[in-house]
């Protein structure tokens, strides 16, 4: 007995594999269906029954479902006893697409097919998040080490596409999420994207640490760029709890004018921009421009007096 019920324990995961995988009802149509007392089987009951296969060999239909996936209580018309009587046809067909048996296949087939579609999808995401986690890794890589992430020319006829995408086909030579896809989300659109990306989440966690500084000061310092415009670069130095002092980097910020008015103006944009930090919490400011240094020691002192 115990034997039997493993047997047809394995016959239904089978079963369900089959219907899983795309497996339907045997629906012949170019077939020259036998005519018994001048009735025969009619192709077109396949479409108003979708359920129903057709046996050449038996001249007899079944339900597809209730034969794969067996209740207790399936009309064995049209699962064991080969129904095949034409004229009834219509009536036992529709007396069995409502019966309690015939439900509770359909029903187990769907869960079979739910529960397939859930465990492909499952594995489609953590493949997708494990690719996107190298192509994160490779990107912070180049980032860190300060190297051009982008090539010169990145088609297949270039000797160099540039140290990122040169980097990914490296690893894909040993990294399987790397070897069994190829390369997405890998234009310059979305690497500038992550890197944005990564670039707030530091800043994030660099302000984080100056709040709970409470005090710190700010270096400034501004240049030209090629486009000769005025970029100022803000660095902020604090001291951690365990004493450790820091100079973050917060990033670079035009200006139109550099003068000590200009200046001052920009420091508060920034420092609001900030999320908290403050004016009364700088501690001190310094700036290598000796003829304008004075001016921004004076407009600093009055903003401290006035928050």
């Amino acid at each position: 007995m115990h034997i039997l019920l493993n047997y047809q324990q394995v016959l239904l995961e089978i079963q369900s594999s089959l219907l899983c995988s795309g497996f339907g009802p045997y629906q012949p149509s170019n077939y020259n269906f036998p005519k018994v007392k001048g009735r025969q089987f009619r192709k077109e009951w396949y479409l108003k029954f979708p359920w129903l296969e057709y046996s050449p060999s038996k001249d007899s239909v079944f339900c597809f479902y209730c034969r794969a996936l067996p209740s207790a209580s399936c009309d064995k018309a049209f699962v064991t006893n080969d129904f095949k009587s034409w004229k009834k046809m219509n009536e036992y067909s529709n007396n069995h697409s409502k019966s309690v048996g015939h439900k509770e296949s359909l029903t187990k087939y769907a869960g079979s097919v739910i529960s397939k579609i859930d465990s492909n999808h499952s594995k489609v995401v953590k493949e997708n998040r494990e690719y996107i986690k190298c192509l994160l890794e490779t990107i912070l890589y180049c980032a860190y080490q300060g190297i051009p992430i982008r090539g010169h020319r990145e088609n297949e006829d270039s000797e160099n596409i540039g140290n990122f995408l040169e980097l990914m086909k490296l690893r894909a030579k040993d990294n399987n999420i790397l070897i069994q896809k190829s390369f997405r989300y890998v234009t310059g659109t979305y690497t500038n994207e992550f890197i944005n990306l990564m670039a707030a989440f530091v800043t994030k966690n660099t302000i984080k640490a100056i709040q709970s500084a409470g005090i710190y000061s700010l270096l400034i310092d501004e240049t030209q760029d090629l486009a000769r415009h005025e970029q100022v670069s803000f660095i902020i130095r604090y001291v951690d709890s365990n004493l450790s002092p820091h100079e973050d980097f917060i990033g670079f910020f035009r200006t139109d004018r550099t003068d000590g008015e200009s200046l001052t103006n920009l420091i508060k944009v920034v420092l609001v921009a900030c999320h908290g930090c403050t004016i009364i919490q700088i501690f001190s400011k310094s700036k290598n421009t000796i003829m304008e240094l004075g001016d921004v020691k004076v407009l600093a002192l009055t903003l401290v007096v006035h928050v």
